[in-house]
């Protein structure tokens, strides 16, 4: 574990260095049990776009101190609570601060692990493709309400 500080120092984190096995096999419980939880739901694009940032936010879970850990994936609540603080993270710089202290190798871990899920890139289309619909179908909505 490394100790960084962001912000010319305002704030004080750990990191992890090396990314073990088991908390990367959590990162992936964690990630399947999001999808369960936005396959339920209607939506958004903009909730598409977080999705994005999704995986990374879960490394953030894992392997920081950032107090992200005690957010559970299958609770919506938290899953949006995890999303609005994507949002902060990314609009102050933050995100961009912490990402920087990872090893290129250890991101690499990840993304293999989740690569090799192929449920969950089928479970990301089916989402992704249900907001695009659902968009379609509120801009036809709102298409017929001007004629």
């Amino acid at each position: 574990m490394k100790t960084i500080y962001l912000n010319d120092g305002d704030f004080k984190l750990d990191v992890y260095i090396k990314f073990r096995d088991t908390k990367i096999s959590r990162l992936l419980l964690d990630f399947q049990e999001a999808f369960e939880v936005l396959r339920k739901e209607t939506v958004s694009y903009n909730q598409v776009q977080n999705m994005m940032l999704l995986s990374q936010m879960l490394i953030l879970k894992q392997f920081t101190n950032l107090g992200l850990e005690k957010l559970d994936m299958s609770k919506k609540e938290d899953l949006y609570k995890l999303f609005n603080i994507a949002e902060k993270l990314v609009d102050t710089g933050i995100y961009e601060q912490i990402f920087e202290q990872f090893e290129k190798d250890e991101l690499e871990k990840i993304n293999k692990a989740i690569e090799q899920s192929n449920q969950m890139g089928k479970q990301i289309g089916e989402i992704m493709a249900s907001a695009i619909n659902h968009e379609k179908i509120k801009g036809e909505d709102n298409a017929e309400g001007l004629h």
